[in-house]
């Protein structure tokens, strides 16, 4: 009775081979996919029969055989002197092969590889490992979220294991979603020139993106200098308001999603003209407050803080309001001071600095308010131009002046 209770045992344990579980799993570069397998000792693949599939209307339009342990099945070899020089192609197509898909420049793919080692067996040392690369193939009219699905051709032998006995499971069905990186988001809208500084710049749309990176260079100076980019706008937006001073400036612009960035669409040149030079003495203060577009009105050394005439009279009550908003101001409390304007957008309360004689701590005082009052309510005859520079009592923005009154 104990004899055959060991005779059983060791039955029960024969009858038992390992399982052998084979993973197909895919990556991305762009648009050229490639197949990886993996499978648990002791049990490898002597065969692969697989169908892939991709989205319509994205097409798998090449196939390259990368894993020199499965060769080609069904296939045809080509010698030259004696030397390989093509495996074929793992491609089955459905004109010669019963039940495989349409083939190449199609979405539906069907591929067979074998590995005709010998001698046989998993144990073997001419078997195939149990992970590598097995092909790699190209997708045309790919879109973003594009997926691949890859299945067992049952007709054409599915995944067959060296040892035919053995279990096995497989991940299959495997799908698989390319993320590709977004194209370059060009062209790119960038006006060619622009009077004050107060701008938008746009480009188009990418397909995929998740987000878009904006830079723009220091205005150039010097014949030998190379533009130095510093992001401006990072966001979904597709344009960007920009304010910025006198100068030539450049932008670009790339577009990001999780498996990386497109390369830079770069824009033509802003020419923005040049309210101060950057050789006047007060031009480090200009750009110490962003280049505040109000520097360039000539009557605002008479009142006209924000620009904007309205009626007969240069100096109004939207004056008055930024004025007594900015009275006796330190200069960070000035800074954030708004005054709407009509084409420059908000500028700062520095605008109501209106003789630049600054004493103590405060931007705006009491010389301030004596010139605010002498010209408020004016009309235009009444109110001239303090600065001095040509043409005689132009009070618009100018470029080209040497310097404006700020810098007197």
């Amino acid at each position: 009775m104990k004899k055959l209770c060991l005779v059983v045992a060791v039955l029960m344990v024969a009858a038992a081979p390992a399982l052998a579980a084979v993973n197909i799993t895919c990556t991305n570069d762009g648009n050229v996919v490639t197949v990886h397998y993996s499978v648990s000792e002791p049990n490898k693949v002597r065969a692969f029969a697989l169908d892939i599939t991709v989205d319509s209307p994205a097409a798998i339009n090449t196939i390259d055989y990368n894993d020199p342990n499965y060769y080609i099945y069904p296939g045809e070899m080509k010698f030259i002197g004696g030397q390989v020089t093509s495996y074929g192609t793992p491609e089955a197509n459905d004109a010669n092969y019963a039940g495989t898909l349409p083939g190449l420049d199609s979405n539906g793919l069907t591929i067979e590889m074998g590995s005709l080692y010998y001698p046989t067996g998993d144990s073997s040392p001419n078997a195939p490992g149990t992970s590598g690369t097995l092909l790699k193939f190209k997708v045309c009219h790919l879109f973003s979220g594009c997926k691949i699905k890859i299945t067992e051709n049952a007709i054409r032998g599915g995944i067959v294991l060296t040892n035919a006995q053995a279990p096995s499971a497989t991940n299959l069905p495997y799908t698989f979603t390319i993320v590709t990186v977004p194209p370059v988001p060009c062209p790119m809208t960038v006006p060619a020139s622009d009077p004050d500084g107060a701008y938008t710049v746009s480009w188009t749309a990418s397909t995929g993106a998740t987000s878009y990176q904006l830079e723009s260079s220091a205005p150039a100076s010097g014949t030998t200098i190379y533009p130095l980019w510093v992001q401006i706008y990072s966001g979904t937006a597709t344009s960007y308001n920009e304010k910025v001073g006198g100068g030539t400036w450049s932008y670009r612009v790339k577009a990001t999603n999780a498996n990386g960035s497109s390369d830079w669409c770069t824009g033509t040149n802003c020419v923005v003209a040049e309210c101060l030079k950057s050789s006047a003495t007060g031009y480090a203060d200009w750009v110490k407050w962003r280049y505040p577009a109000c520097w360039c009105f000539k009557r605002q050394c008479h009142g006209d803080i924000n620009g904007l005439k309205v009626g007969l009279n240069w100096v109004q009550a939207a004056d008055l309001s930024c004025f007594k908003s900015a009275y006796l101001k330190g200069d960070a409390v000035v800074a954030a001071i708004t005054c709407s304007t009509g084409t420059t957008g908000t500028i700062g309360g520095i605008c109501a600095d209106l003789n630049h004689a600054k004493l103590g701590l405060n931007r705006v005082q009491a010389a301030d308010l004596g010139l605010f009052k002498t010209y408020y309510l004016k009309g235009e005859a009444i109110v001239t131009c303090c600065d001095t520079a040509t043409p005689a009592g132009d009070c618009t923005l100018v470029s080209g002046d040497p310097y404006n009154f700020w810098t007197n």
